[in-house]
C-alpha cells in the first residue's frame, strides 16, 4: 500500500507540473484555415513585422512596418488616420513619431457611440550594449505579438459586426520603447480620439513564452474583472501583479491612460533573455502563447461589443479593486474586498477551531517553531540574493536588488532558479523527515503563514501568496482530522501544487534572477505546507492527532 501511495504522490507532482505549465489548461494553437482566432494567421503578420530591427534608430525599417500595418488596417475595411509628431527628442535619438488610428464603428453607429480601443506599439527596442555586444531586437514578441493579435482579433470581431452596439478603435503607437513618446503625444495633442473610449486593451510582451498574463488594470477594476471573469476563455491573472507593478519603474502605453480610461494590460513574461535582445525574433515565437492572447481577448471583445449596457462609457468604472487569482484547471477566483476579508476571517475561525479542539496542542511549541520558521525563511531570502549577486558578478551584469529592474544577459539564470528551488525542496524534505512531531510542525507552519497573511493584507491589501497555502492547509487538516480519509492530504497537495507551480513560475520570470531571494522565500512558505502533507499521506498510521 505504501508503494502505491508513493506512486500516486509522484504522479500527482508530475501531473500538477504539466497542468500548471499549460497542458490541458492553455489553448491549442489553431492553423491558418481555422475559422476562429488563429495563431497561424498572426504568424503570417509577424514574418513581415519582425524581418528586421525597426526601432527609432532604424527609420527606414520602421517606416516599412508602419506602411504594412496601415495596409493591413485598410484590408480590414478601415480608412486609417495618420498622426505625425515631428522632431521628438528622447534618449539619444531625434525622430518623427507616427501613430496610426483605425476606426470600425458599429453598423448602427451614432454620434455618441462608445468604443473599445486596442493598443500596441510597432517600434522595436533601440540598440543597446550588453557585455560589449550590441543587441538588435527584431520585435517579434515585443510588440509583434500585440500587433498581430490585434489584427486577428479585429478580423474575428468583424464577422459579427451586425450585432455590435459599440465600435472598435485600433491605435498602433510609435516610440513606445523610448519613454512612451507615441502615446504621450497622442494623449496630449489628440485627446479627442480617446473621448468616446469606454474600455481599452493594451497588448504587450516581456518575452515570447508562457501564458498570456493579465498583469495590470486601471484603478477601480471591480466591474472590469467581472467582465474578464465571466467571459475570458482560459483566464490567467493575479491581482498581486497589479499591486507589484505599481511599484516598479516599468511602463507601457497603458501607463499614460489607465487613470482615466478603464482598461487591462496583457503580456507574456518568459523569459528575460529574449526581452529586448537578438533572441526576440521569428524563430523563437510560441504559437500557444499567441493563441492564449487571442482566446482571452476575442471573448472579452465579443461581450463588450454586443452588450448594450456598455454603451455607457463610464460603465466599467468602479470605486473598488477586486482581489483575484487563477489556479490552473480550477479557473479564476474573484472577490470584492469585503468578501475577501470575510473569507480570510472564515479561514481564521476554522484554524482557531482546529487549535481549540486539539487537546495536545501547545502554544509555546508553536510560537517557538514559528520563530524558527521565520528566521529560516529570511536566511533563504538572503541566500537567494547572494546567489543572484554571484551570478551577476560572474557575467559582468550590474546587480539589481530583488529584480525590480531588469537583469538580463545571464544565460544560465533559469537553471540557477530551478536548481535553487530544487535544493530548497530537498532541504525542506530532510528537515521534516527528521522532525519528531510533523503535525505540530504543520500547525506551526500554518500559524506563521497566517501571521504573514494578515500582515500583508493590512500593508498592501493583498495576501494571495500566503492565503492560498494557509487556506488549503487549514481545510485539509480539518477534513483529515474529521474523516481520516487517506486522500485528503493528497488532494490538498494537488491543489496547492497547481497554484505553486504556476504562481512561482510567473514570479520568477517576471522579477528575474535578481529576485531569487523572493522566489525562494515564497517557495519556502508553500513547501512547509506541501512537505508535511506528503509525509502524512505516506505514513502508514495516520497521525491526525498531535503525538
Amino acid at each position: 500500500m505504501k508503494t502505491n501511495r508513493s506512486l500516486f504522490l509522484i504522479l500527482t507532482v508530475i501531473l500538477s507540473a504539466f497542468i500548471a505549465y499549460g497542458l490541458f489548461t492553455l489553448p491549442t494553437a489553431k492553423n491558418i484555415n481555422d475559422e476562429c482566432f488563429s495563431s497561424a494567421r498572426v504568424i503570417q503578420d509577424l514574418k513581415v513585422i519582425a524581418q528586421e530591427p525597426h526601432s527609432v534608430a532604424h527609420p527606414i525599417e520602421r517606416a516599412k512596418v508602419f506602411d504594412y500595418l496601415t495596409k493591413r488596417l485598410e484590408e480590414l475595411g478601415s480608412t486609417p488616420q495618420i498622426f505625425v509628431y515631428p522632431n521628438i527628442q528622447a534618449r539619444k535619438f531625434v525622430f518623427d513619431a507616427k501613430n496610426v488610428l483605425a476606426e470600425f464603428p458599429p453598423l448602427k453607429a451614432s454620434t455618441d457611440t462608445t468604443y473599445l480601443m486596442l493598443v500596441a506599439h510597432y517600434d522595436s527596442r533601440h540598440p543597446w550594449n550588453l557585455l560589449k555586444e550590441t543587441m538588435y531586437s527584431k520585435g517579434a514578441a515585443d510588440d509583434g505579438y500585440g500587433l498581430g493579435v490585434i489584427l486577428e482579433s479585429v478580423y474575428q470581431a468583424l464577422k459579427y459586426r451586425t450585432d455590435w452596439n459599440q465600435g472598435i478603435k485600433v491605435l498602433f503607437t510609435d516610440a513606445e520603447e523610448v519613454d512612451l513618446q507615441g502615446m504621450k503625444a497622442a494623449y496630449s495633442q489628440n485627446r479627442e480620439i480617446f473621448n468616446d473610449v469606454g474600455f481599452l486593451i493594451n497588448v504587450e510582451a516581456r518575452g515570447p513564452f508562457g501564458p498570456a498574463l493579465l498583469f495590470e488594470t486601471s484603478p477601480g477594476n471591480e466591474r472590469i474583472m467581472g467582465l474578464y471573469e465571466n467571459h475570458a476563455r482560459y483566464p490567467f491573472t493575479y491581482s498581486l501583479t497589479n499591486v507589484v507593478y505599481q511599484h516598479m519603474p516599468n511602463g507601457t502605453d497603458f501607463t499614460i491612460v489607465k487613470d482615466s480610461i478603464p482598461g487591462i494590460n496583457f503580456s507574456a513574461v518568459a523569459d528575460i533573455n529574449h526581452y529586448h535582445t537578438n533572441l526576440d525574433n521569428i524563430d523563437n515565437i510560441c504559437e500557444k502563447t499567441i493563441q492564449h492572447y487571442g482566446e482571452q481577448i476575442t471573448s472579452i471583445m465579443k461581450e463588450y461589443l454586443t452588450n448594450p449596457q456598455y454603451a455607457d462609457k463610464e460603465y466599467l468604472k468602479a470605486e473598488e479593486d477586486s482581489i483575484y487569482f487563477t489556479i490552473p484547471l480550477l479557473g479564476m477566483f474573484n472577490f470584492s474586498p469585503n468578501t475577501y476579508w470575510l473569507l480570510n476571517l472564515g479561514v481564521l475561525f476554522l484554524f482557531l477551531h482546529l487549535l481549540h479542539k486539539e487537546q495536545n496542542f501547545r502554544w509555546g511549541i508553536t510560537l517557538k517553531q514559528s520563530l524558527i520558521t521565520i528566521i529560516i525563511s529570511f536566511v533563504f531570502l538572503l541566500v537567494g540574493e547572494a546567489i543572484a549577486w554571484i551570478s551577476s558578478t560572474l557575467t559582468g551584469i550590474k546587480f539589481r536588488w530583488f529584480g525590480f529592474r531588469v537583469i538580463t544577459g545571464i544565460p544560465f539564470d533559469n537553471a540557477v532558479i530551478i536548481a535553487s528551488i530544487t535544493i530548497l525542496t530537498i532541504i525542506t524534505i530532510v528537515y521534516f523527515r527528521k522532525h519528531s512531531y510533523r503535525i505540530q510542525a504543520l500547525y506551526s507552519s500554518l500559524f506563521t503563514i497566517m501571521l504573514f497573511s494578515f500582515l500583508s493584507m493590512l500593508i498592501i491589501g493583498e495576501n494571495m501568496m500566503f492565503f492560498i497555502p494557509w487556506c488549503i492547509g487549514t481545510i485539509v487538516l480539518t477534513l483529515w482530522k474529521t474523516t481520516s480519509t487517506r486522500f485528503c492530504p493528497l488532494l490538498g497537495m494537488a491543489v496547492l501544487l497547481l497554484h505553486s507551480f504556476s504562481f512561482i513560475y510567473i514570479l520568477a520570470m517576471a522579477l528575474t534572477i535578481g529576485a531569487l531571494g523572493v522566489v525562494l522565500w515564497i517557495s519556502f512558505y508553500n513547501l512547509i505546507i506541501l512537505v508535511p502533507l506528503a509525509y502524512e499521506y505516506l505514513t502508514d498510521k495516520a497521525s491526525n492527532q498531535i503525538s
